[in-house]
C-alpha cells in the first residue's frame, strides 16, 4: 500500500513543530496504566488538518512569505504597526539630538 499516494508527507518544518511539542504535551499524559481522558481523534483527516494548523503559525525563527491580509492578521493580533506606516525608521535621533544641543 502506497500511503504518500493519498497523503504528502509532512515537511521539516512541521516536523520540528511536532518534536517541540512533545515535552509539552507528554507531561499531561496519564501515568502508566492509567486510560487518558481524551482519546487520540477517530477522524482519517484529523492528524493532517492539524499538520495545517500548525503550519499556519507566525514564526520567528525562520523568514516567511504572507500574503498582505495575513501580515495585517497577525500585526492585529500581536498590536504592531507596519514599516510603511512608521516612516523612516533609520533616523538617529541622538545626532539629531547632540545637534540641538550645540
Amino acid at each position: 500500500m502506497n500511503c504518500s499516494a493519498r497523503t504528502p508527507p509532512p515537511s521539516s518544518g512541521m516536523l520540528t513543530e511536532l518534536v517541540r511539542a512533545v515535552p509539552a504535551t507528554s507531561a499531561a499524559l496519564p501515568a502508566r496504566g492509567r486510560t487518558p481522558a481524551v482519546s487520540a481523534p477517530a477522524t482519517p483527516g484529523a492528524v493532517p488538518a492539524a499538520l495545517a494548523a500548525v503550519n499556519n503559525r507566525v514564526r520567528f525563527d525562520a523568514a516567511q512569505s504572507l500574503t498582505v491580509a495575513e501580515q495585517l492578521q497577525a500585526r492585529t493580533n500581536i498590536g504592531a504597526v507596519a514599516v510603511s506606516d512608521v516612516g523612516k525608521t533609520d533616523t538617529d535621533f541622538v545626532v539629531i539630538f547632540d545637534g540641538a544641543l550645540a
